[in-house]
């Protein structure tokens, strides 16, 4: 047995020193000013990636591959759904967005959602409506669940699906003090600043202001997994077993190991903002996204 554990820890010992280090390498920005990046997405169909006029705040922009394929009148175009042939865009204050077939659809009218998801086997979108919170149906509008809180809380950001479970666990960010994670199954938990969570290997990870937190859904409790030192946690995403963050002021792109070692891949501290914003900072493979002031810019992940 202690010759086991001891070929266990050189094991883990090996590939944790091996892990495969990244840089950014910076492609271009928003030539306009108070144009900032949302939306961040890598499909099959290639790089989507969205911008907001951040005066007007009713002007929005997608792209794909770095051309524009669609101009709106939406506050916000939020983070994207791939599902099948189709990508889903839910919108602030507009109508949500379909991609197919080469074209851009508008569908359902949406108050404030940045978040699609698929649940019960349907494309929807999780929006702020009246006074609740929905799961709606991406395709045709209808209400396919209300979540169990009392009234609008804030704008849904953020899912992952629990362990071993179809259920989901989303996030309601809100300026006002009510932010929340709530399941689709009924579970309400209270965690202050909420923006971002993950399912990582089974592990529901949660970022609120700077900090994660490790949550136990089963008891409405979480504890701190790491701090990451900056005002917000805007975005987490796993690929192949890694963990990325990206965070805001300062502006800091992270990704963790299995083995719970964390790896800073780029930080910049020319962003003054004391606050960060919901959609700072933003994830996909092979692409970062970040908000610098209020002019987007875009860099490539790459390995050293």
């Amino acid at each position: 047995m202690k010759i086991f554990n001891v070929l266990f820890m050189l094991v883990l010992v090996f590939l944790t020193g091996c892990a495969t280090q990244y840089k950014t390498v910076f492609d271009h920005e928003e030539s306009r000013s108070n144009w900032c990046s949302c939306a961040l997405l890598e499909t099959q169909h290639g790089l989507f990636a969205s911008v907001y006029n951040n005066s007007s705040r009713v002007n929005s922009e997608l792209y794909l591959n770095w051309k524009k394929i669609y101009s709106g009148s939406q506050e916000t175009i939020g983070q994207g759904l791939e599902h099948k042939n189709s990508v889903y865009f839910p919108v602030e204050c507009g109508k949500g967005l379909i991609y197919r077939d080469g074209k851009v659809i508008e569908t359902v009218k949406l108050d404030h959602s940045s978040l699609a998801i698929v649940y019960k086997d349907q494309p929807c979108f999780v929006s702020s409506e009246g006074s609740g919170e929905y799961i709606i149906n991406a395709e045709n509008g209808n209400k396919v669940l209300r979540l169990a809180v009392n009234a609008k809380v804030g704008i849904p950001m953020s899912a992952a699906k629990l362990p071993l479970s179809e259920e989901y666990i989303i996030v309601l960010a809100d300026h006002g003090g009510n932010e929340s994670l709530v399941t689709t199954d009924g579970t309400v938990i209270y965690l202050p600043n909420v923006t971002t969570v993950v399912n990582w290997d089974g592990k529901i990870i949660a970022g609120a202001a700077g900090i994660m937190y490790e949550i136990n859904v089963d008891k409405k409790s979480y504890k701190k997994y790491y701090n990451t030192g900056t005002k917000m946690i805007n975005h987490m995403w796993v690929d192949g077993g890694l963990l990325w963050v990206t965070c805001s002021s300062s502006d800091k792109l992270l990704y963790f190991t299995w083995t719970g070692s964390d790896y800073k891949v780029a930080e910049f501290t020319d962003d003054p903002w004391p606050t960060g914003k919901y959609f700072d900072s933003r994830i996909a493979k092979g692409w970062w996204a970040r908000n610098k002031k209020t002019q987007a810019q875009w860099y490539k992940i790459e390995k050293k």
